[in-house]
């Protein structure tokens, strides 16, 4: 598992920080995140952060405003492009925001350093319920359902405080990894968010996640 470079118990989460060969490696509970890239390499390495980056601005080319729910490594928020005006990321767990700072230096880009980004240590049902900002998209990568902190943000009321803070074309994007769930907890979801949304894409970027891309519109 290597070397732990970085042990933190925080108010919901157990963060370890191990390093392996091709990075350092984020886990929360014992279960992997995400990756700390070394120096020379990009988010785009890992297809998935790339995918929950790019899929709204695919839908939505002229997106300016964005959220993203749940910090990991960074990866989603780094590669952002610069077309996006405003990128909000609201994280639960502060030793996860900590992580990302202890780790800044040894990477090329720094999400938390980007001018475009603000930081909110919240529950992201909170978060929703105490801004009054509607936003062009809003990107979802929490841990898995069945996890602390996490299972209330695969539910109907979460998805819909999400379409009542999205902007009237607005576009919402769901993660789920598919190494711990069963069919029926996967019709379960997607049945949940077509009550929430008339419109529901799925795409399968990797073998092991899903990728819901929902909206009020076409």
């Amino acid at each position: 598992y290597g070397e732990v470079a970085y042990f933190g118990v925080g108010r919901s989460t157990t963060v370890f920080v191990t390093e392996q060969d091709t990075g350092a490696r984020l886990t929360t509970n014992g279960l992997p995140e995400s990756m700390f890239l070394p120096h020379g390499e990009r988010a785009g390495r890992f297809p998935i952060a790339r995918w929950l980056s790019l899929l709204p601005l695919a839908a939505r080319p002229e997106t300016k405003s964005l959220l993203v729910v749940g910090l990991g490594a960074g990866l989603t928020v780094e590669d952002v492009p610069p077309s996006v005006d405003t990128i909000s990321v609201v994280e639960l767990e502060p030793e996860v925001v900590h992580a990302n700072r202890l780790f800044a230096p040894r990477r090329d880009h720094d999400p938390l350093a980007d001018p475009r980004v603000r930081m909110h240590l919240a529950d992201a049902r909170g978060a929703l319920l105490l801004t009054q900002q509607r936003f062009e998209a809003i990107v979802s990568q929490p841990s898995h359902p069945w996890t602390v902190g996490a299972s209330q943000l695969f539910t109907r009321e979460f998805f819909q405080l999400v379409r009542g803070r999205l902007q009237p074309r607005g576009v919402f994007v769901q993660w789920i990894g598919l190494d711990f769930i069963d069919e029926p907890l996967l019709r379960s979801l997607l049945a949940t968010l077509h009550a929430v949304f008339p419109h529901v894409e799925l795409y399968q970027p990797v073998t092991s996640a899903l990728l819901f891309l929902a909206s009020a519109e076409p």
